[in-house]
């Protein structure tokens, strides 16, 4: 866009023209006509007064004005020196699109010399034909810098200096403030204010030509002002962002702390659920036991065995930190291997003969290590699980163990299934991790098992690692544990031969049992009979309360979770009655946190039971004769 008009003006001598076109009123000072300076501004009112009074001083002195503007700035301007349809004499004012300009000599973002020298050199070589003033105002830099390309924009600059040294005239650029926000843009600041002969703002009065370095400082030292203010600025909103990040974090750490809870309830409550059923079957099979009964000998002692490891996986459930940690209690004491890889291989047989597999045995004779026989039991229980549950039906399974030297011994498990990629064995232990999962194996686990055989291992003292050469070649688990000293062979559930245990005669004492879940009532009842005990068996409190002057119980074991009140409070009551010392109480839930045994200690317990209990145990606690030192 380029516009042209000529404007009746008061023409005025060379001198006064010099002074005028140099002096923005109340503004700043140029000490010549020829000068290159640059404006930086906030508003754009005042920005724009100075530029028509710089424009009208030459249109004024029959010269030619020239305003490289934004649209908006343009239209501004014109409005200021006058209609565009004035002809008087004098003056030639012309109007150029900034952006339209920088369009027809841009290449790939970079000026062009040659371009620019074509369409700008030609408009400042004609406008100053005859020796007429030029007075020239630009803000194709400033939207350079819009752009962020504040390199192109001090190239702009390079290239009017160029100019001028070949055509005599005056140019005014100006850019707004808000282009050097930061002291990031400090550089760019002190370039551009290199390219000029006089660097100025709105704050500052010009003060004179001799003082063109502190001009320029004062402009800088503006730009760092406003740069700083700008940092404030951001700081402040960061400083309210994190408060914010602060209040959010404290709400979702709130939130996960009411999750961990409820997660704790809901497992402290999923195991009480499962330990109730649990009971009674370990007390039937006591039961079944102690009458005799062989043809079902071996039935019961699998039966036995599965229900004492869905126990201890119930334990487990109920503190996973606790697991993670490695912080399993280990019950140590000296275990024959071979009775341990026994349990291992009839946990994980069901599996095994379920997919066709053949199971190999290759176990040293007399090895006998210290640890706990049912963790043990357990970690090659999922070592062979894993094999069979990653082997195609009616594959190959060995089961390997030996003395490695006169310290350790290894067992190995080693199939011909679908083998491990090699990126995946660093994680192969890890919790939760299962690689890579297709749609054969979605039903693969839960990436438990093995972190867990690796954390038991290592409590034990060992260590245990994974080998594959690859999909499709077969896997081995190796497990290194320290051999310990021969030592005499000692009872595991394992090598119970089934017949009923063999306890001293007791003495008869009275007990009674309070328990709403009435199968578990009636089997501990009945074990207990058995035992030679008197027993009355009660499925709420309230009837047990009305028959304690009656019967005068020597025991009582109080199911904690009882209905109308809990085994706490009718323990109290029990006490109050008949005296402190009148009855023993245990107490029998399934409920076996630490602060659960804590709570039943305090209410005056001996013994918190967690469910279910073994025969040898409840018996046991009932013939003694009298209340330990200390309750467990």
């Amino acid at each position: 866009m380029e516009r042209r008009q000529a404007h009746a003006l008061p023409k005025r001598s060379g001198r006064n023209l010099h002074v005028l076109a140099t002096a923005a009123p109340g503004s700043w000072a140029v000490p010549a006509a020829t000068g290159h300076f640059v404006r930086f501004y906030d508003h754009d009112a005042l920005l724009l007064d100075e530029v028509a009074t710089f424009i009208g001083d030459a249109l004024r002195a029959g010269g030619t004005g020239i305003v490289i503007a934004s649209a908006e700035h343009l239209a501004a301007l014109e409005q200021r020196l006058g209609p565009s349809g004035a002809q008087p004499a004098g003056g030639t004012l012309v109007l150029r699109d900034a952006a339209q300009c920088l369009a027809q000599f841009m290449v790939d973002d970079w000026p062009d010399e040659q371009r620019f020298r074509s369409l700008i050199g030609e408009v400042i070589a004609a406008a100053g034909a005859g020796g007429r003033v030029v007075h020239a105002f630009g803000e194709m830099v400033a939207l350079l810098c819009e752009r962020g390309r504040y390199d192109a924009a001090v190239r702009l600059e390079q290239l009017w200096n160029a100019l001028m040294g070949e055509h005599r005239f005056s140019l005014f650029c100006a850019y707004p403030w808000r282009l050097f926000p930061t002291a990031e843009h400090a550089a760019a600041f002190e370039r551009v204010c290199g390219e000029h002969q006089h660097a100025c703002s709105h704050s500052h009065r010009s003060i004179g030509g001799d003082a063109q370095a502190l001009q320029r400082r004062l402009a800088s030292l503006e730009q760092q002002a406003l740069a700083l203010q700008a940092e404030i600025a951001r700081r402040e909103t960061a400083e309210q962002a994190l408060r914010r990040r602060e209040v959010e974090r404290e709400a979702m750490l709130t939130e996960l702390s009411d999750s961990s809870r409820a997660k704790d309830e809901f497992l402290a409550m999923l195991g009480h659920e499962l330990r109730n059923p649990l009971a009674p079957i370990v007390s039937a099979l006591h039961l079944m036991r102690r009458r005799g009964g062989v043809d079902s000998t071996r039935e019961q002692g699998i039966i036995l065995r599965q229900v004492e490891h869905l126990v201890r996986l119930v334990d487990d459930l109920l503190d996973v930190a606790r697991v993670t940690r490695g912080q399993i209690a280990l019950r140590h004491e000296c275990v024959e291997l071979q009775a341990v890889l026994g349990q291992a291989v009839e946990l994980a047989r069901p599996l095994i003969e379920q997919r066709g597999h053949r199971l190999h045995t290759d176990i040293a004779p007399g090895l006998r290590c210290e640890g706990d026989p049912v963790r043990l039991a357990q970690v090659i229980a999922n070592l062979l699980t894993n094999a069979a549950r990653y082997t195609e039906p009616g594959g190959e399974i060995h089961l390997l163990a030996q003395p490695v030297d006169d310290e350790r011994l290894c067992i190995r498990v080693i199939d011909n299934g679908i083998g491990v990629a090699l990126p995946v064995l660093p994680r192969i232990f890890d919790l939760f991790y299962q690689g890579r999962r297709d749609l054969a194996r979605a039903g693969g686990g839960l990436g438990i098992g093995l972190a867990l055989v690796r954390k038991i291992v290592e409590l034990h003292g060992g260590s245990v690692e994974a080998r594959s050469e690859g999909p499709g070649r077969g896997s081995e688990f190796i497990v290194r544990l320290p051999l310990r000293a021969a030592a005499p062979r000692l009872a595991t559930p394992a090598a119970n031969d089934g017949a009923p245990p063999v306890l001293a005669t007791p003495q008869r004492r009275r007990v009674m049992v309070v328990d709403d879940n009435v199968d578990g009532a009636q089997t501990l009842g009945c074990l207990l009979a058995a035992g030679g005990h008197e027993v009355e068996v009660f499925n709420e409190p309230l009837g047990a309360l009305a028959a304690l002057q009656r019967f005068g119980p020597e025991v009582a074991v109080l199911d904690i979770g009882l209905p109308v009140m809990d085994g706490y409070e009718l323990a109290g009551r029990i006490r109050a009655a008949i005296g402190p010392d009148a009855c023993r109480l245990i107490a029998l839930s399934g409920y076996g946190q630490d602060t659960d045994r804590q709570r039943s200690h305090d209410a005056g317990f001996e013994q918190h039971l967690v469910k279910p209990v073994s025969a040898e145990q409840i018996l046991g606690l009932v013939a003694a004769g009298q209340r330990p030192a200390a309750a467990a």
